[in-house]
């Protein structure tokens, strides 16, 4: 009986995997998939936080515009002839001469904590009208000629006629910081005397003053998704219309 020995198989004529060289390409595989998940969410989550700042910085720009806009008009004189004074007319049927008038839409002001802004202006102006013209016009501040802003409960709000507030923000995306953020107003004034005829001697309100006003504004957003994404914006807009304190001296 002939006894056959069995020979070990060469590395040739292996075939498969062991179970050692199966695990260990397991583990890479596990390890490489660990690794391009945590890439794709970082970059998910990369591109949702970029997203969430320019939205942010676009809606504050735009606001920032609105309220840059509104605080040009504030003092705006629907006749600013009313505010000249015109000399007296001689002639065949003379004409006396008519006393300016202060401007009633000059109110500019703000809260004592700094988050309310008020100011008004025409919002009916009438235009292309001489003083003969316009004998019943009414040159007083109503309802209508409210405007302003203020920040309260995390809304910045725009005040569209008296007492009439209208959210201009959105809080479910973003609310303001109200400890940061701030209405100020800045007064220089600027004697006028030099442009009176006579001395002042004692009168009172006399020599007029030239109120220049300016607004600073300052408006700080937190993201409501995000809480360390915050973003700042600041104008400063000069009043366009000054106010006029004081009278010259008549005779």
């Amino acid at each position: 009986m002939r006894i056959m020995k069995l020979r070990p198989l060469q590395r040739g004529q292996q075939r498969g995997l062991t179970l050692v060289e199966l695990m260990v390409g397991i583990t890479i595989g596990l390890i490489i998939t660990a690794g391009a998940s945590m890439m794709a969410v970082n970059q998910i989550g990369e591109h949702r936080r970029i997203t969430i700042e320019v939205q942010i910085q676009q809606d504050l720009r735009l606001i920032a515009d609105m309220v840059a806009q509104q605080i040009r008009r504030a003092g705006f004189r629907g006749w600013s002839e009313l505010g000249v004074w015109v000399p007296e007319l001689a002639g065949g049927a003379p004409t006396p001469a008519i006393e300016s008038t202060n401007n009633p839409f000059d109110a500019l002001s703000e809260s004592d904590d700094g988050k309310t802004l008020t100011f008004v202006y025409e919002t009916n102006p009438v235009l292309g009208k001489t003083r003969s013209d316009m004998t019943s016009y009414a040159d007083d501040v109503n309802d209508a000629d409210h405007g302003g802003f203020k920040i309260e409960d995390g809304e910045l709000k725009i005040q569209l006629g008296r007492g009439n507030w209208q959210p201009i923000s959105d809080k479910s995306s973003y609310r303001f910081d109200s400890a940061r953020s701030s209405f100020k107003i800045s007064t220089q004034s600027q004697s006028l005397e030099e442009f009176c005829d006579l001395p002042c001697n004692g009168l009172a309100d006399c020599p007029p003053q030239q109120d220049v006003r300016t607004v600073t504004v300052t408006l700080v957003a937190t993201s409501v998704l995000l809480q360390d994404v915050t973003r700042t914006v600041q104008i400063v807009e000069r009043v366009r219309s000054d106010k006029i304190v004081g009278v010259c001296a008549k005779s």
